[in-house]
């Protein structure tokens, strides 16, 4: 079974038509689904003593669940599935060419550096729909995931400031106070063996991931069901091997 899925080293993933059609559909039932989400917090928090403090609380909050969420998809696309899938491999593609051509992304416009973000938080905003009960839950619970659908699309420029050599002031104050990504934590996960350090947000779940041996579990859950290879097992440096003309970016064993 290859799950190999990567571009040829050195070949920047091209921004098609399809994808972007696919982005510019998100942002726009992202957009409809935070005024829905305002209109709904607006109407109960009438009913919400503190108001400010329990959005507040709650956007906190989001900050570390879209961070679980942020190591979790950054996992799995590194190492499951191919950029060749239908649906999936418009959104695995430049994670693997990630490991090819770190710095790519940070010549990236705006759709193409958020447009995925934006449609892998989508489905925050249904969970946004379900809270019951007393007014003050139905806000927390409200805010809380929409919150977390814009924490999960401000990673997206997160992990582009921890790639940028020089990022603006403000985002080097923000990753000294470890508030969000920091480009040493980061590193990590670009030296080998690519296992870990996968939190993309802030980075602070990546400690207690590692330390529940959490991927490490799941590798081999899915390897003993599948007989699929985690691709972190076969990644390369992106110049290695470029002397005898092997320009791939690793394969996954076949099952």
């Amino acid at each position: 079974m290859d799950v190999s899925g990567g571009p040829p080293m050195g070949s920047e993933i091209q921004y098609g038509t399809k994808q972007r059609c696919v982005n510019i559909v998100g942002l726009g039932a992202f957009a409809g689904l935070t005024a829905r989400a305002v209109l709904e917090v607006v109407e109960v928090g009438r009913d919400v003593p503190g108001l400010p403090w329990v959005a507040l609380a709650a956007a906190a909050l989001a900050l570390p669940m879209a961070d679980l969420l942020s190591g979790l998809v950054h996992w799995a696309a590194d190492n499951w599935g191919s950029a060749d899938w239908p649906v999936v491999g418009g959104f695995v593609g430049p994670f693997r060419h990630h490991h090819v051509e770190p710095e790519a992304m940070t010549r990236h416009g705006f759709l193409r550096r958020f447009g995925d973000n934006v449609v892998a938080a989508l489905p925050t905003f249904w969970f946004a729909t379900l809270a019951e009960g007393s007014a003050t839950w139905r806000v927390f619970a409200t805010v809380f995931w929409v919150a977390v659908a814009y924490w999960v699309l401000a990673t997206a420029q997160f992990h582009v400031w921890a790639h940028t050599p020089s990022p603006p002031r403000i985002a080097r104050w923000l990753q000294r106070a470890r508030l969000i990504l920091p480009p040493e934590h980061h590193d990590v996960h670009h030296q080998a063996p690519h296992d870990s350090h996968y939190c993309i947000t802030s980075g602070w779940c990546d400690p207690l991931l590692r330390r529940l041996h959490v991927f490490a579990f799941l590798e081999t859950l899915i390897t003993f069901v599948t007989g699929a290879q985690p691709r972190h097992e076969t990644y390369q440096s992106p110049h290695a091997d470029e002397a005898t003309g092997d320009r791939s970016i690793g394969t996954s064993k076949a099952a």
